[in-house]
């Protein structure tokens, strides 16, 4: 199942969710921070955010969401690394 993911405040003013809503019958409308969403129900999710010409795509999870890692204290430092090495 898909969860179009979005922000308690944005679903009320976002008159296209619905539509997408109703375009993909398999998805499910959810918002990000409601307890009440079972994760683990979705194996795909995407993360909308709204605009004056439509919802855009922030991130689209296409991995298990129930697969939670934990969490390494140096891996921001590591990442930071990274984009360090990349940049000119």
């Amino acid at each position: 199942m898909l969860a179009l993911v979005t922000c308690g405040g944005a679903r009320q003013l976002d008159a296209d969710l619905p539509l997408l809503g109703r375009e993909l019958p398999e998805a499910r409308i959810v918002v990000w921070d409601d307890p009440a969403v079972d994760w683990e129900s979705f194996d795909t999710s995407s993360d909308l955010l709204p605009t004056p010409s439509g919802p855009v795509v922030l991130e689209l999870e296409v991995t298990e969401p129930s697969l939670y890692l934990d969490f390494d204290e140096r891996a921001p430092a590591r990442a930071a690394a990274v984009f360090r090495s990349l940049t000119p």
